[in-house]
């Protein structure tokens, strides 16, 4: 079987032990994906890949079949984007870090790269304040031909995904699992009326990929990465949602606060981001207007 350029990212992408950083030295050293996926054990040591890693990479490089995880992708029916692919979303190449690959599934690639992707998180533990206060704004987002971007967490998570499709828009959940692995697995329907009619499941990591310690906190860089903005509704102040907020301030993207009740400990995030000037969000015109989009479509 003949292998494009792009495929011999899966490789680095299934390994794990080459992250994105590590990954875009040995390219640019090597020239190509492909010449860095085929050097010698010499060649890598030489660039101080380190000896462990190095013999960790040999040994996986010689037991990995390229053949038979794209026959897997394809058999269900997962694509794959790397940086050269028109779908790739472009924003993510401004931040530190850029996945090697985007597994994706669903049928409208192109909502990676609309204008109006505004990324919607929170606590997994919402108050029914958070829970009213999301549907009305993901709501009226949605009205304005917003796309949702959220983590499929429970929580506020799932209900900006579920109201995003309630109100027939459309959203993007982004995995901190394999591509395949639903998590929790209470979001299976979600999970398939996403990829089925309302938008996009991502993830960077590959099929049958189970979460890690970090992989959440890591994945949550992808989530503000493609939107414009970010809103945080409910949250502590050392919830996942707030280390999403740190990533949309880190890549230059605006982060907006939905205040709470100051006795209410999943107000404690969000109060946090206000004192720290995020802008306040009360209603999804204070997010229209905070990132400028002026017109309906």
């Amino acid at each position: 079987m003949n292998f494009s350029e792009k495929d011999y990212y899966l490789g680095f992408a299934v390994f794990g032990g080459i992250g994105p950083a590590r990954f875009k030295l040995l390219k640019e050293y090597f020239g190509s994906a492909k010449d860095a996926w085929m050097a010698s054990e010499k060649d890598l040591l030489t660039i101080n890949l380190g000896k462990k890693l190095t013999s960790e990479f040999i040994y996986f490089r010689g037991n990995f079949s390229l053949t038979s995880f794209l026959k897997n992708l394809e058999k269900k029916k997962i694509n794959f984007l790397t940086e050269g692919d028109r779908d790739y979303p472009q924003k993510l190449l401004q931040i530190d870090a850029p996945p090697i690959v985007l597994f994706v599934l669903g049928n409208n690639p192109q909502l990676l790269n609309k204008k109006r992707l505004v990324a919607v998180v929170g606590t997994r533990l919402n108050t029914v304040y958070g829970k009213n206060t999301c549907r009305t704004i993901v709501s009226g987002l949605t009205a304005f031909g917003a796309v949702i971007v959220s983590g499929m967490a429970k929580g506020i998570d799932t209900i900006a995904h579920r109201t995003a499709i309630e109100a027939n828009g459309a959203t993007i959940a982004v995995l901190g699992t394999g591509i395949d692995i639903i998590y929790p697995f209470s979001n299976y329907g979600l999970y398939w009326q996403i990829v089925n009619k309302s938008g996009l499941v991502i993830s960077e990591y590959p099929p049958g990929f189970t979460p890690t310690r970090t992989s959440f906190p890591l994945r949550n860089r992808i989530i503000s990465g493609i939107s414009e903005g970010t809103v945080v509704i409910e949250g502590k102040k050392t919830s996942g949602a707030m280390i999403t907020a740190r990533y949309a301030l880190d890549q230059g993207r605006e982060v907006f606060a939905v205040p709470g009740p100051v006795n209410s400990p999943t107000s404690e995030g969000t109060t946090y981001l206000i004192k720290q000037g995020a802008n306040v969000a009360s209603n999804a015109q204070d997010i229209l207007d905070g990132l400028k989009f002026d017109k309906r479509k």
